[in-house]
């Protein structure tokens, strides 16, 4: 027994010692950015047509370069300034009318935005936002999105590439009809949401449908985390809806992914060796 308690205690220092050691990284102070975005949608019904106001600062301590704002649902980029200084900040207007975005119904619809800028190495990043237009009258919240497997909330980890999927259940006793399912993130990550499903699809009341995304990380730097967002559309009688999923994406370091595998093989065979080690000890007993 005495000789078990030595082994514990000499692979528990072990690993006190030992496994930090596998985590530390250090890095040299840098400049960054860090751009702050808030937007707000103004409707105008009678000229079918909505007005999409950004309001952009840069907290951090170095100038983005060469800030735009990439609409993918009409399929253009506007530029905006070609510098944002530290501390300043920068407002920006564009109109958009209903038939850009097939807004026909009253309802709810997402208009997704991207912020791109680049850093004084001219590397380019970008952020994702999402605006809501308000066509009234508004539907009630027909729809719940969770990430398969994980909790509420939960993230999604990427090295290279990742196929995850997110279960759509009917929350509402009105049969909805889903036209569309996306997955909007930064432009460092490709997604494709809903292949293999033929939209529009039914989703019974309190049914439930499964819908596959997969992401591939085309240009990110290892460490990056992005905002993202699970969205669905479609209508529930006479009016549209659209309802969104917030989560992050993060990107897996190379050297993190060996490091957990590494760290997870050393446990294993520390525990090998002390399951090993009390049997004998009970054997010789």
């Amino acid at each position: 027994m005495s000789r078990f308690y030595f082994s514990s205690f000499f692979v528990s220092q072990f690993l006190l010692f030992f496994l930090p050691v596998i985590g530390v990284t250090s890095f040299a102070e840098a400049e960054f950015i860090q751009l702050v975005t808030n937007s707000d949608v103004v409707v105008d019904a009678e000229k079918k047509s909505f007005k999409l106001k950004v309001r952009i600062e840069n907290n951090g301590d170095e100038s983005a370069k060469a800030v735009g704002l990439e609409l993918p649902e009409i399929g253009e980029t506007r530029a905006v300034a070609p510098t944002l200084a530290p501390g300043k900040s920068l407002e920006f207007e564009t109109n958009v009318s209903f038939d850009a975005v097939g807004i026909e119904k009253a309802g709810l619809y997402t208009f997704p935005f991207r912020v791109l800028y680049r850093d004084a190495n001219a590397f380019p990043f970008s952020a994702a936002h999402l605006s809501q237009v308000e066509l009234p009258p508004l539907p009630s919240r027909v729809l719940s999105a969770t990430l398969e497997g994980g909790p509420a909330g939960a993230g999604i980890e990427i090295q290279k590439s990742l196929d995850v999927a997110f279960l759509v259940k009917n929350t509402s006793e009105k049969k909805l009809l889903v036209d569309k399912a996306s997955f909007f993130t930064s432009a460092e990550i490709v997604a494709h949401a809903g292949d293999g499903i033929n939209f529009p699809i039914e989703i019974a009341p309190r049914g439930e449908i499964r819908v596959p995304v997969s992401l591939e990380n085309v240009a990110s730097i290892p460490g990056s985390s992005y905002g993202s967002a699970f969205v669905v559309s479609g209508l529930v009688g006479d009016k549209h809806f659209s309802e969104s999923t917030s989560l992050r994406v993060v990107v897996i370091p190379e050297t993190r992914y060996q490091r957990k595998l590494l760290i997870g093989g050393l446990v294993a065979l520390l525990i090998l060796v002390l399951l090993g080690r009390q049997f004998k000890s009970r054997e010789r007993e």
